[in-house]
């Protein structure tokens, strides 16, 4: 049984038909919770340390790191049952 499907057994009975049909939906929701603690923490890290003086370099740093963890958390456990194009194009499109 895997971790989604274990969070979605513990839910009410009346949600639980909901939480079976969208699924990847909940997946793709906590994917993004995820990254948005990772841009956080490694904006406010970088900024309170070695970029105190340059907030805007600490926020692309973050960014980016963040939009590469959405990419692959996104590609290998949201939609992994998906289809798609070869993973090369598919980055390219991401990014």
């Amino acid at each position: 049984m895997s971790f989604t499907e274990a969070t979605i057994a513990r839910l009410p009975r009346v949600v639980r038909p909901f939480a079976e049909r969208h699924h990847e939906l909940i997946k793709f929701a906590i994917v993004g919770a995820t990254t948005f603690i990772i841009d956080s923490g490694i904006f406010y890290t970088l900024k309170l340390t070695v970029l105190e003086t340059k907030p805007v370099t600490a926020k692309i740093i973050s960014g980016i790191v963040a939009v590469i963890a959405s990419y692959v958390l996104n590609r290998e456990w949201s939609f992994q049952n998906r289809g798609g194009r070869e993973r090369h194009h598919e980055a390219l499109l991401f990014f």
